[in-house]
């Protein structure tokens, strides 16, 4: 049973899913690639430590139109997020095409629905082996949660 709700620009939703050597930052953020059946190759960047998933809060967060998951990172980075961030992990999707130093994507790119994007949201999780996220959005990334949250309840 979905526990979905709008705040804002913030979706958070709760449901359950069922990681590999990644390349790490400067700042300890590893990098994926995970590829999705409709959405193409998602890169995802995990700050924290997912083998503690049992023991901590794991969010699923997406950024809005113009920015990507830099902004997400230094917000988690910021004091005021210290305590949550020492008791959780978190798993920022960049969407395609809003990756750092992203080429503009070729004029036949067909670009995916927020449905799509959505329901895509699932095969990272799958990929990282998480079975419990809370989805954090902003923008136009809060409705690819809400949707990610109504397309798979469980």
């Amino acid at each position: 049973n979905p526990q979905v709700a709008s705040v804002v620009y913030c979706s958070l939703f709760h449901f359950e899913v069922s990681a590999k050597m990644p390349d790490t930052d400067e700042k300890g953020v590893q990098k994926y690639v995970v590829s999705t059946d409709r959405s193409g190759d998602i890169h995802v960047h995990v700050q924290g430590d997912l083998t503690q998933q049992d023991k901590r809060c794991v969010f699923l967060t997406v950024h809005d139109l113009g920015t990507n998951h830099s902004s997400l990172v230094d917000f988690v980075s910021t004091p005021a997020m210290s305590e949550i961030k020492e008791r959780s992990c978190f798993i920022h999707v960049d969407v395609p095409g809003h990756e750092e130093s992203s080429p503009d994507l070729p004029d036949s790119y067909q670009f995916p629905s927020l449905q799509t994007l959505g329901e895509d949201l699932i095969t990272v999780l799958d990929f990282l082996h998480v079975r419990y996220a809370v989805g954090l959005g902003e923008g136009a990334g809060a409705n690819v949660l809400a949707r990610c949250g109504l397309a798979h309840p469980r």
